[in-house]
């Protein structure tokens, strides 16, 4: 599977790699369309979906993980700056 930076974006480099259509793609990774069309969406899976969904890219659940986690903070980023605040930062650790 090619590099990916966030879960939507390897959903759809993995859904054009294989020439699917989004239906096709629910029905090969054993979820259904709705589900599918979701996560493309940006909403971050629930965990009982990790194993079927890791399985599906080609990828371990560590990496699925970071991933979603990168799906989260260009979340965060566009909506800051939607609001004109910037992008919200973690707290240095002491």
């Amino acid at each position: 599977m090619p590099r990916y930076d966030t879960l939507t974006s390897a959903l759809r480099g993995e859904i054009a790699r294989r020439g699917l259509t989004q239906e096709a793609a629910a029905l090969s990774a054993g979820v259904s369309y709705n589900q599918m069309n979701r996560w493309i969406h940006g909403q971050v899976p629930m965990p009982r979906s990790y194993t079927r969904l890791a399985d599906w890219l080609g990828v371990t659940i560590f990496e699925l993980g970071g991933l979603i986690a990168m799906d989260q903070v260009e979340r965060l980023g566009v909506e800051a700056a939607q609001d004109g605040r910037p992008p919200a930062r973690r707290p240095a650790r002491n």
